[in-house]
């Protein structure tokens, strides 16, 4: 209840014909108290391409990333964890990693 949802066109949630960029602005504009931490929560399928496409967009856009742990995955082995051992630590300065539970008893 309450959740919005937003199409994408490409693999990545900021990509062309994303309709999740004009949300997320118009949200903040709504939210100007939260604008100061401009973070998003990332979780999703095929992390070697959908999550990855979506981290790097939001990067570009000066989002905090928290990535969810247990909440990525690939259709391919060890892809996943290769992203987030690999790619993604490049970006520490900008994404963080939590596992749910941590990340619910954080916000809790």
């Amino acid at each position: 209840a309450g959740a919005t949802v937003a199409d994408k066109r490409t693999g990545g949630a900021f990509g062309p014909g994303s309709e999740l960029p004009a949300l997320v602005q118009a949200y903040f504009k709504q939210e100007p108290h939260l604008d100061p931490w401009r973070t998003l929560i990332v979780a999703g399928v095929e992390t070697d391409y959908c999550v990855i496409s979506t981290v790097l967009g939001a990067i570009d856009e000066y989002f905090r990333i928290i990535i969810l742990t247990d909440g990525i995955g690939s259709s391919q082995p060890n892809a996943a964890q290769a992203q987030l051992d690999y790619t993604l630590r490049r970006f520490d300065h900008m994404v963080d990693f939590a596992s749910s539970e941590d990340l619910l008893t954080y916000l809790g």
